[in-house]
């Protein structure tokens, strides 16, 4: 009689060999006793290039398997093929059916950004206002800081007193952050101060005159808070969910607390990609059972820009085809 093969085929790429990824993989494969076979291994030729690997890995029966699998998704692995899940009644609210995996029905294709207040920091607002205004956002959930330091940003220039220009500290900008604040208070909201005028640029501006919904979720450190944020978090999950309805892709940009309470909210139908500068952040996510998420490391202020320019050469493009199909 043949032995049963326990075994799974998986696919990683980025930079495999200078972050040293893929010997993790290689690692964990071996201190687990398990096998595992190279099928295809192509390693970039430049420092911006990725690197592709595709393996088996067999494991001694389907627990152990599961064990080899569960330690090198973490390391940013991921499936060839996904087994067909079982569906399983809830058998009171609340309460799901032992050794679930949360997951539902979802309609539609809008497009949710989950944002943390590095975004200004980096100087990545102004393509993520650039994404809002060429209609790729359809929904931002972030809390109080971003919504603040995008105010001071477009007030003043800064964020926390430094210039997001050249990163260097403006004079007495160390008051700019709660002048900021002060500024929101006096208007009576980041709405009224766009009506009035006095806001009239970055990413809570273009979330507003282009009708985008938005949500700011209160913490007990935020400064003020802001009177747009909801400071009951009953309230604020609540209004995440409505903004989170019919969603198709999540990008969860640096924040690691709103990218896990988001997580949890979602199906796993639904797209996620979580950048940060930082790979816990992302292991982190995908720890609380968002194992869809895909994993970016990398500086948001680079990044963002990036995409906007890839999709500007896009939409020229398509422009300029349909001025010579019109001739």
């Amino acid at each position: 009689m043949t032995e049963k093969k326990y075994e799974q085929e998986i696919e990683v790429k980025g930079h495999l060999i200078d972050s040293m990824i893929l010997t993790r993989i290689f690692d964990n494969i071996m201190d687990l006793n398990g096998d595992f076979q190279v099928l295809d291994f192509n390693v970039g030729k430049r420092k911006k290039d990725v690197s592709y690997a595709r393996l088996i890995v067999r494991g001694k029966s389907r627990e152990h398997l599961n064990e080899l699998l569960e330690s090198l998704y973490r390391e940013g692995a991921q499936p060839i093929s996904i087994q067909q899940a079982m569906l399983r009644p809830v058998i009171k609210d609340m309460v799901m059916p032992d050794n679930f995996y949360s997951t539902t029905e979802t309609r539609g294709g809008r497009i949710i950004v989950v944002a943390g207040p590095v975004l200004v920091h980096s100087g990545a607002s102004e393509a993520l206002a650039k994404l809002i205004q060429m209609g790729y956002v359809h929904g931002l959930l972030t809390g109080n800081a971003l919504a603040v330091h995008d105010v001071e940003n477009a007030l003043m220039g800064t964020s926390l007193g430094m210039r997001i220009k050249d990163g260097t500290l403006a004079i007495r900008g160390h008051r700019n952050h709660m002048q900021a604040i002060n500024e929101v208070f006096k208007a009576g909201s980041l709405k009224a101060m766009v009506r009035k005028g006095i806001l009239k640029s970055g990413v809570m501006y273009e979330c507003i005159v282009n009708d985008i919904p938005f949500v700011l979720a209160g913490s007990v450190r935020d400064d003020g808070p802001i009177p747009d944020v909801i400071t009951d978090i009953v309230e604020a999950q609540r209004k995440y969910k409505q903004v989170l309805e019919g969603a198709k892709m999540v990008l969860m940009l640096s924040t690691m607390l709103h990218s896990i309470a988001v997580g949890n909210m979602l199906p796993s139908s639904v797209k996620v990609v979580a950048l940060d500068i930082s790979q816990p952040v992302v292991t982190k996510l995908i720890d609380r059972g968002t194992m869809q998420a895909i994993g970016i490391v990398t500086d948001v202020g680079a990044f963002l820009p990036t995409v906007v320019q890839y999709l500007e050469k896009i939409e020229k493009s398509i422009t300029h085809k349909k001025k010579v199909a019109i001739k």
